[in-house]
């Protein structure tokens, strides 16, 4: 509960990377609704214009970035939200393909907090689709399809063995999600407070990974040609496995 991106705040149309910068740039926390229109792609001719325009945006609170139609694109950008000592929050991010990121598609942590990412579809990436580690908290992922074609896997939860600070934090909710013939990190989770439900997963070799003391509720979810379901690492973490 409580999070509600832009609401309130004025409604801005990007169409390419200058205006969507523009609109979500750290450190610019002003409520902002920003609709994304086609596909916003990242060149080096960005960089060689100014270099402040990089293809890792650090995104600010309270935005509700939200695609237009079936078309939206976010394409060889990695969005990453919070910063070491300044974390953001209050930020939705809806009805995104994401392709092609020079790292993770999504990082979420240095606890950045209320972050709701909803019917996004997730594709290539060097890393990950969706990471979320540093004491980050309050964490949705809904509705969304994960392919990660040339990524590494879905989505961590803890981002190391040796950060047992993230204890009692990273609170994420994976819901409605399909997993399709990804890689790995179906989550990968540690240390966190985790539930997993009404999710798909289909051609996967495994599922929810848990290690490290990670507390972590799997209900209700279908796994259709998945070699191991569930799986408990070294050192152990705590899965409930429910009908």
């Amino acid at each position: 509960g409580g999070t509600t991106g832009g609401a309130g705040g004025e409604v801005v149309v990007v169409r390419n990377y200058k205006e969507f910068f523009n609109a979500v740039y750290y450190p610019d926390d002003t409520p902002r609704i920003v609709l994304v229109d086609g596909t916003i792609t990242y060149t080096i001719s960005y960089y060689l214009e100014d270099p402040k325009y990089v293809n890792t945006l650090n995104i600010a609170s309270n935005k509700t970035i939200l695609g237009l139609g079936n078309g939206a694109t976010i394409d060889g950008i990695s969005l990453r939200i919070g910063r070491e000592g300044d974390p953001e929050s209050n930020i939705i991010i809806r009805n995104i393909t994401f392709d092609n990121a020079p790292d993770d598609n999504i990082s979420i942590w240095w606890g950045s907090h209320h972050i709701w990412i909803d019917h996004c579809t997730f594709r290539s990436a060097v890393d990950s689709n969706v990471d979320v580690t540093r004491q980050a908290n309050y964490v949705t992922l809904s509705w969304n399809r994960f392919e990660n074609v040339g990524a590494k896997g879905v989505s961590i939860v803890g981002g190391s063995d040796t950060l047992p600070e993230d204890a009692d934090y990273l609170r994420v909710t994976y819901h409605h999600n399909w997993f399709n013939g990804t890689a790995g990190r179906n989550p990968r989770m540690r240390y966190g407070i985790v539930h997993l439900f009404n999710n798909y997963y289909t051609d996967v070799q495994l599922g929810p990974n848990g290690t490290c003391a990670v507390r972590a509720l799997v209900e209700h979810n279908y796994f259709e040609r998945v070699l191991t379901p569930t799986q408990i690492a070294t050192p152990p973490g705590f899965i409930v496995l429910s009908k």
